[in-house]
């Protein structure tokens, strides 16, 4: 049930809330204005979601063991998905400090630079909503499997998209690319 509550905003938390629905006119991230605010030592948005990240794999770990204890298969693509995710995740907020500096590079201020990577970081987040949005609303008591395989489908979509932005190295993906590639034009 958590994974399906987590389909109801289209940012992590730490981004900031906003609903699925989408954004206001903001060219920023709810939750951080600054591009400054993403490395900034022990205090800054990478170390936090690196600690954060700890904390909610362990606690996946332990559900995964305790509720598939009995089913093997289950247990190794609950952990095979986990493992994905954290990939993803490192990856993610990698490829975010090095797309904020790359631009401030090609002469961008501060919060040109932070916008684009606010444009693609939206964009990336839009995408994997369109992998869940088929589970958003998906509880039908009466019909619990139903409504387990539909979320397991929906975030076994999301995970699909996730391997292709890594496969990709985020910047070489269609969807970054396609907002990448009017700045660049606009600044060649």
């Amino acid at each position: 049930m958590k994974v399906a509550a987590s389909f109801h905003n289209l940012f992590p938390l730490i981004f900031g809330k906003a609903s699925a629905a989408g954004l206001d006119d903001s060219d920023m991230l709810p939750g951080v204005s600054s591009g400054d605010k993403g490395s900034n030592g022990s205090t800054g948005l990478q170390h936090e979601i690196m600690r954060i990240m700890n904390d909610v794999s362990y606690q996946l770990d332990t559900n995964i063991k305790q509720v598939y204890q009995n089913h093997s298969e289950a247990c190794k693509l609950a952990n095979d998905c986990v493992t994905a995710s954290k990939r993803f995740v490192i990856d993610f907020i990698s490829f975010v400090s090095q797309e904020y500096a790359t631009w401030q590079t090609r002469g961008f201020s501060k919060k040109e630079a932070w916008k684009v990577v606010c444009q693609t970081i939206l964009c990336v987040f839009e995408d994997l909503e369109s992998a869940r949005v088929s589970a958003r609303q998906i509880r039908d008591k009466g019909n619990m499997d139903y409504t387990a395989a539909s979320i397991i489908f929906a975030t076994l979509k999301c995970h699909d998209i996730i391997s292709q932005y890594v496969q990709h190295q985020f910047d070489e993906h269609p969807f970054v690319f396609s907002i990448i590639t009017p700045h660049l034009a606009a600044n060649l």
